[in-house]
């Protein structure tokens, strides 16, 4: 499994290293190809990636009076990204640990400062669901910024278990931006009805709930402790699933109401829900695996029950302020991590308590260098001796 996941990881690092470069450099040398554009253009039309409605059309000017935020932004993140399979690869030289994790920090903390600067320096844009948009960049760089702060934060209190869970959704935060390329390009082909934009804010909505989704299983997958015996109420794991998919259909009629973008735009959204919904109800309702994960799983699940519904009340608690449809829009690209993280946060708060924590053996107090954990941010472990195991 660690294997396929770095795999995949690599190959988002390859494809996204050259796209992103060479989207901005025309802004240096100018006549310098866009290979981002001329994908586009190869798999949706010319239309697509240069007319109205169009990354190029709309946003040409602001790369290029913020390109120095910009080219700093993407290549510290596609350095981040690097790292993480450089790591991936030494993770048994506990030395070369420690220092590619602060190598990480510091990169991914650079990258979103950067942004930062961008999104407060660039002209708005004035088309539908561009608010929208740009307040997910924003809760996107401040999730990413928080993410790293709590892995390193867990790591210098030794909880590997919790460090663990908060880099890999850290990881999965900041493969946003290769993913979200590759899912507007992929759409270009697939629906060229639509306009670059549009595909491009189709696919932040799925990249809204698959993100803090991903992060979660994999903080998951990643305990295995057998635990006390727990029940798996299997009345419960249903109702669960019918509040999820009872909540995709209002999240479904509050975009018809409001004409939120085209017909299949809630779907975005409504089908990751349920794919992550089936996917915890699975894991509770194993018979095999640790107990203690099965009564995890119950808990990301009613994060995802509770994800469309968010979706709406932000859609109707915002639309006074933006309107129905763009609070819609803010509804379904805001509003579906709070719930999963939120969800996840109790699974690793829970985890942390006495009576269920375990600690690695390499673990002893007063080391200074990392142990073969997996863990990303090697800051040592100079507060292990604090933890007390009964």
């Amino acid at each position: 499994m660690r294997r396929a996941g770095l795999t995949v990881l690599g190959c988002l690092v390859v494809a996204y290293l050259p796209l992103a470069a060479t989207s901005l450099w025309f802004t240096v040398l100018p006549g310098f190809p866009r290979w981002q554009v001329e994908l586009d253009e190869r798999l949706g039309g010319h239309a697509y990636a240069w007319g109205d409605g169009s990354l190029a059309a709309v946003r040409t000017l602001a790369y290029a009076d913020h390109r120095v935020a910009l080219l700093i932004h993407t290549s510290l993140g596609s350095l981040a990204l690097l790292l993480v399979l450089v790591q991936g690869v030494l993770r048994r030289s506990r030395a070369g640990h420690r220092w590619i994790g602060r190598a990480y920090l510091a990169a991914v903390t650079g990258s979103m400062l950067a942004c930062v600067v961008f999104l407060l320096r660039a002209p708005h844009v004035d088309l539908p669901g561009q608010t929208a948009f740009r307040l997910q960049l924003w809760l996107l760089a401040a999730s990413t910024l928080g993410t790293a702060a709590a892995a390193r934060s867990a790591i210098r209190r030794g909880d590997v278990a919790a460090h663990r869970a908060w880099i890999g959704l850290n990881v999965c935060f900041l493969s946003t931006a290769p993913l979200l390329r590759a899912m507007w390009s992929a759409l270009g082909a697939l629906v060229p009805q639509h306009t670059l934009l549009t595909n491009m804010e189709a696919s932040a909505v799925t990249l809204a709930v698959v993100a803090p989704a991903a992060g979660a299983l994999l903080a998951l997958r990643g305990d295995a402790r057998p635990g006390r015996a727990a029940r798996s109420p299997k009345a419960g794991t249903r109702w669960l699933l019918v509040a999820t998919a009872a909540g995709g259909a209002a999240a479904i009629g509050l975009c018809v109401r409001t004409g939120a973008g085209p017909g299949s735009y809630p779907w975005f959204h409504v089908v990751p829900v349920l794919g992550y919904a089936a996917a915890c109800a699975v894991l509770a309702a194993r018979r095999s695996g640790p107990d203690l994960r099965r009564r995890d799983a119950r808990r990301l699940l009613l994060g995802a029950a509770a994800a469309p519904w968010c979706a709406v009340l932000v859609g109707l608690g915002t639309a006074r302020f933006l309107g129905p449809e763009e609070a819609c829009r803010a509804g379904l690209l805001l509003a579906p991590g709070f719930p999963i993280v939120g969800a996840l946060a109790l699974v690793l708060h829970r985890r942390s308590a006495p009576s269920t924590r375990t600690v690695d053996p390499a673990v002893a107090p007063g080391r200074r260098t990392a142990p073969d954990d997996g863990s990303l941010l090697g800051h040592g472990t100079r507060s292990a001796h604090r933890q007390s195991i009964p």
